[in-house]
């Protein structure tokens, strides 16, 4: 399940395989009889039970797209079939993996696949102190990191290099931009090989070749808040692996993860269940738990999360509860938030986070004649469905109304604003069904003043 073409040159036990900066050597690991882990240097040292380079580029098929890393330290075990590539921790072995499936950046220590096994793992070393993995969306920014890359240099370091590499094309040597900057080149190089790292450029150290990425203009508008992005970030924290990619279908598999900020302009967070998030093609992913969104909680088994559009799908959700404003100010002047009695069960719908094109919340749009950075009316909460109000708790007359026949029926609706909304927001349309006590009563659902949802009508005929 192994090719090696390059060079050969034995040493005492040893076979040394190289290859050449024209033409390094290539180790490819076969699955289902293709290519799937390719590995590419200068150095293999191949004996007969190890296969183990000190520095190689790696390429990890996934389907059309693949994941990737500049520099490695690969070692094979043909006893265990078991190989690992081990992240270092200098030169270019400090960028992370780029995964173009998944489209994330990921930050973790080693890769570990056993050939015939439907899983490939991603975590630390073993015995590693490290148990940390981040796995960063492609168009992650923000701004604190960008400024901190400023230096004692008057003009940001992504400026200089893209107002150079307008002049030609983004590809140049190093050398060259040295003397474009006026510094020394052994002064330039640590720097390349930064923004290398951070996913601004590619170079080869070899050659001094620079290619810069899209990214490094994509930041440079991104601070200048006239390109969008995001700030999904995904943070695992697992004592043994991190995240596993399933083979048959892709799937990312992150664990230990306690939340997720979608949005932090529109305060929208998730906290999954058992702190595990499933990532599809493309950043969608599936997860269970809870979602805060403004002053909404979302509690379920099920959800899932649409990246391009920007929205959660709330396939199976148990419920939802609501905070309101205070109707008292408290000792402090202040209307603090205090939980409605009741929650919304049997939920289904939508929760728009923001405009596709405004994920980071930035957009400026005009509300009343002011502008403002951010869209007032996201997040939504489209109701697809009929929801229930069910008051089958203990402390409601000792239980007495069942659920099964005294209930509150919301039409379909839409909340908006749910991150702002007012007391007088929480009216929700539909039928209070009483199990025979009365007839059916449509009468809109409202917030009372002991925090409880209800209405209030005369009864009788006078």
């Amino acid at each position: 399940g192994i090719d090696f073409e390059g060079g050969f040159s034995m040493q005492g036990a040893k076979i040394q395989g190289y290859g050449t900066k024209e033409e390094p050597a290539y180790l490819t690991f076969y699955r289902d009889k293709r290519p799937f882990i390719i590995t590419s240097g200068l150095f293999f040292s191949i004996e007969p039970e190890r296969i183990t380079s000190d520095n190689v580029a790696m390429r990890l098929m996934l389907d059309k797209d693949s994941l990737f890393h500049p520099s490695v330290s690969m070692r094979f075990l043909k006893g265990k079939k078991s190989l690992t590539l081990i992240k270092k921790d200098e030169g270019l072995g400090k960028a992370p993996f780029y995964d173009t499936y998944h489209e994330l950046d990921m930050y973790f220590e080693t890769l570990t696949w056993k050939q015939g096994d439907p899983l490939v793992q991603m975590g630390n070393l073993q015995g590693s102190t490290q148990t940390r993995a981040s796995f960063e969306s492609f168009n992650y920014f923000k701004e604190k990191r960008y400024v901190g890359m400023m230096g004692i240099d008057a003009v940001h370091p992504l400026v200089r290099l893209n107002d150079f590499s307008k002049q030609n094309e983004g590809k140049f040597y190093a050398q060259e931009f040295a003397v474009y900057s006026k510094m020394q080149k052994e002064a330039v190089i640590p720097m390349i090989i930064d923004m290398a790292n951070k996913g601004y450029l590619s170079y080869d150290v070899e050659t001094e070749w620079v290619e810069t990425t899209p990214r490094l203009r994509q930041h440079i508008l991104n601070s200048a808040a006239k390109q969008d992005y995001d700030v999904l970030q995904i943070n695992s924290n697992s004592d043994s692996v991190n995240a596993t990619v399933n083979l048959l279908n892709y799937d990312l598999a992150i664990s230990g993860v306690a939340r997720i900020i979608m949005s932090d302009s529109q305060d929208v967070k998730i906290f999954p269940s058992e702190k595990l998030v499933t990532v599809k093609k493309g950043r969608d992913f599936t997860f269970g738990g809870s979602v805060q969104a403004g002053k909404l909680q979302y509690y379920g088994k099920e959800y899932y999360f649409h990246y391009d559009p920007f929205i959660i799908d709330l396939l199976n959700v148990d419920s939802v509860s609501f905070y309101a404003d205070a109707f008292e100010p408290d000792a402090n002047g202040e209307f603090s938030l205090v939980r409605v009695k009741n929650v919304l069960e049997k939920v289904t719908g939508t929760l728009e986070i923001d405009e596709p094109n405004n994920k980071s919340g930035i957009q400026t749009v005009m509300r009343d004649g002011k502008k403002t950075g951010r869209n007032p009316e996201y997040p939504k909460f489209n109701s697809a469905q009929e929801s229930f109000v069910f008051y089958d708790r203990g402390d409601i007359q000792k239980g007495a109304y069942k659920r099964d026949k005294f209930y509150y029926k919301s039409d379909p609706f839409t909340i908006d604003s749910l991150d702002n909304f007012t007391n007088a927001g929480l009216t929700f349309a539909g039928v209070l069904m009483s199990g025979g006590i009365f007839p059916d009563i449509r009468e809109p659902l409202t917030l009372q003043q002991d925090y409880a949802l209800g209405f209030v009508r005369e009864t009788g005929g006078g």
